[in-house]
């Protein structure tokens, strides 16, 4: 079973898994457009066709690729909107600070003690105080975690 803290600090770190999930997506796609745009030429010395290709199967799987993203994004937003809103309720701007340089920008500890002109330890008893404060939704559960094949 997990400690209190620790489901507080799942739910914090769903924001940077969305937008891995989000990234992972967008490359997709680019690397997809990009196989079309520029196909691999077979150097077997062997004669091929024109070259065409039917581009009917390429707009079926973007239009996945979209739709897959567009749900997403739409699911991405809504969990980074409920992130963001638990984080400014906080008592106290050092908690909400040193709560998104962390979890929003993805920060490692030094450099959250460095951009908040904090002493490190200061930084870590400050993030104590606030995963205390921190109210996260009471339907959230870490099972929740989602990844590229959930989406």
């Amino acid at each position: 079973m997990q400690t209190e803290n620790e489901l507080k600090k799942a739910f914090l770190k769903r924001y940077q898994e969305c937008l891995k999930i989000e990234k992972s997506i967008e490359d997709e796609i680019r690397e997809l457009r990009a196989s079309v745009m520029i196909p691999t030429q077979a150097m077997d010395g062997m004669p091929h066709g024109t070259g065409k290709s039917d581009l009917s199967s390429y707009a079926v799987l973007i239009d996945e690729m979209f739709r897959r993203y567009g749900k997403e994004k739409e699911h991405s937003w809504s969990v980074r909107k409920e992130i963001i809103k638990a984080i400014n309720e906080l008592p106290t701007e050092s908690e909400r600070m040193v709560l998104r340089f962390r979890y929003i920008n993805g920060w490692a500890w030094e450099r959250v003690a460095v951009e908040s002109n904090y002493d490190y330890r200061y930084v870590l008893k400050i993030h104590g105080k606030a995963l205390i404060h921190l109210q996260i939704p009471e339907n959230f559960s870490n099972g929740e975690k989602r990844t590229l094949k959930d989406t």
